[in-house]
């Protein structure tokens, strides 16, 4: 009895009489990879492990522990650049507005405040110089992991850029409180602008200039800074003569 009826299997599998099973309803069969899939593969591996190496190669190089401090001196040296580049404008504008009012009747008054304006644009050109070439020095250092200008190199640098800056700031003052008198025709009105500039200037000095101070000790500091520069630069240019004559020939 048993012979004659076919026998089925439960899980799908082709056992002589049954349905055969379809390849969806096998869990076994699985499609074979192309090698396409099998080189991408290989590929992803591949850049896995070099992705460590370099990572474990960066770590082993000796790393700049002074990187923030110069990426703050080259955001303050790229503030310096604008801020001088716009002062300079504003003395180019304030030029342009007086040559229209005093010019044709007070030439001479006109030529002198634009002499004290152009001294004031001068030393300002010379904040973006002294500045731009600080933000080239500091930006370099961090991506070549060298010790040749130190951080006290570079605050040097940035109290020039403040004297300037502040020696830039008095002179175009002057100019522009010369010039008042030849603008208005009551000379009441430019002293009472003047006092009341005065009296401002000083609040802002005080608060915000108060590190900055224009007196002969300030210029001798300078000074010395100056030298102590030119005594280092000396002491590294000897020590790289030292250096190549020990090299062998």
């Amino acid at each position: 009895m048993y012979g004659i009826f076919p026998s089925f299997n439960t899980d799908g599998a082709d056992s002589g009489y049954g349905t055969p099973a379809s390849p969806s309803s096998n869990g076994s069969m699985k499609t074979p990879p192309t090698p396409m899939s099998v080189h991408v593969s290989n590929l992803h591996d591949f850049l896995v492990a070099h992705i460590k190496n370099i990572g474990q190669l960066r770590n082993s190089l000796a790393s700049n522990h002074h990187e923030k401090e110069y990426e703050a001196l080259v955001s303050q040296f790229n503030m310096l650049v604008v801020i001088a580049t716009f002062t300079a404008s504003v003395i180019i504008s304030y030029l342009s507005l007086v040559k229209s009012i005093v010019e044709k009747d007070h030439p001479v008054a006109f030529d002198i405040g634009m002499l004290l304006s152009f001294f004031a644009m001068n030393l300002h050109f010379g904040n973006i110089v002294v500045a731009g070439r600080g933000s080239a020095l500091a930006s370099q250092l961090p991506a070549e992991h060298e010790t040749k200008y130190t951080l006290k190199y570079f605050h040097h640098y940035l109290e020039l850029c403040e004297q300037l800056q502040f020696f830039a700031t008095i002179l175009f003052f002057v100019s522009v409180m010369f010039l008042t008198f030849f603008i208005f025709h009551d000379i009441t009105l430019p002293i009472i602008l003047l006092a009341v500039s005065c009296f401002g200037g000083l609040i802002v000095f005080w608060s915000a200039y108060w590190k900055v101070s224009m007196t002969f000790r300030n210029i001798m500091t300078i000074v010395g800074h100056v030298r102590d520069l030119r005594t280092w630069a000396a002491q590294k240019r000897q020590e790289h003569r030292h250096g190549n004559a020990s090299l062998p020939s």
